[in-house]
């Protein structure tokens, strides 16, 4: 991303940048705005309308500033006439065309956030959910929609993960969840295991629900969401190259590997919002393991197979 145009934004990474024991994390929220290609012209200068006047000393300004553009450009209510940054047709370019209806797509979502303002509780959740109570299981998701708003939503397909949930039996949360690079789902000794719901729909659901304002699907940018250090930008494929095939978002596979052969990318994608049904709701579990991977080391390994995928050995490059 041309954080030059940017001009506080570019001062802040340049200064950081500079500075001895960068932590791991700031150091990733730093190169993903560098590193980003799939920006346009018009999202960046809304962009740049939040750091406006405002000073960037640390990451947390940064966080802050990047809190304010999900707020005015990403978590629309479905009650107003805007619709997310995300799929204003300026950024087209990111779509997501031809994707067969029958797809199933996979989201994991937080129940303690699904349950807020909810006048049921997990342990009603949990039992609706293994015995498939519909009555239960429509308020939840009545209740939940009624403020969910439009923000754009992270998802895999099913088929990128089939072989992982086989494997991984009743760990599926654990193994997910470092499958997809969720790592804002990580539980120490100090608190609770996570509990989360693993949501099913197809792609033919997505396009369908209007309360969206714009159904559409498209590759994921460091901007469409909050600042995330466990996220990574996708780069445009070269140019004339068989690349073209693998212009899909790839998640940062926070299972600990310290070499390239051990190390998989996850697949992620991000589709505008989908009213859940019951049906929707496919599995609940916990995540109970911290992350234990080093976020640096993890992300090199990931770059590296980015670059051999998309035959863009510059990608990244300082």
């Amino acid at each position: 991303m041309r954080t030059s145009r940017i001009p506080t934004l570019d001062a802040y990474i340049t200064t950081a940048l500079a500075r001895t024991g960068l932590s791991a994390q700031e150091r990733a929220v730093i190169d993903n705005l560098r590193m980003e290609e799939r920006v346009g012209d018009a999202r960046l200068n809304r962009y740049g309308e939040v750091f406006r006047g405002k000073s960037v000393t640390s990451v947390d300004d940064l966080y802050g500033l990047q809190r304010n553009y999900a707020i005015q450009y990403l978590e629309i209510d479905p009650s107003e006439a805007d619709i997310p940054d995300t799929f204003a047709p300026d950024n087209a370019a990111n779509a997501w065309h031809h994707i067969d209806d029958r797809l199933y797509l996979l989201r994991m979502e937080d129940v303690g956030f699904a349950l807020r303002g909810s006048k049921i509780d997990i342990a009603e959740l949990e039992l609706a959910v293994r015995t498939r109570d519909g009555a239960v299981l429509k308020r939840f998701c009545d209740s939940w929609n009624d403020w969910r708003d439009r923000r754009p939503a992270f998802a895999t397909t099913e088929i990128a993960v089939e072989d992982i949930l086989k494997d991984a039996g009743d760990d599926w949360p654990n193994t997910l969840r470092d499958f997809l690079g969720l790592g804002s789902y990580n539980p120490t000794s100090h608190v609770a295991p996570i509990p989360v719901l693993l949501m099913r729909y197809t792609v033919a659901e997505v396009l369908a629900d209007k309360s969206s304002g714009t159904p559409g699907f498209v590759i994921p940018t460091v901007i469409d969401g909050r600042l995330n250090p466990f996220f990574f930008p996708t780069p445009h494929p070269a140019p004339d190259s068989d690349a073209a095939k693998y212009e899909i978002g790839r998640a940062v596979n926070l299972r600990p590997v310290t070499t390239q052969s051990e190390y998989r990318m996850g697949m992620e994608l991000v589709h505008s919002r989908i009213a859940y049904k019951p049906e929707h709701i496919w599995r609940l579990g916990r995540v109970s393991r911290p992350l234990t991977g080093d976020l640096a080391i993890l992300r090199s390994l990931h770059l590296a197979w980015l670059q051999l995928e998309a035959d863009r050995n510059d990608f990244g490059a300082p």
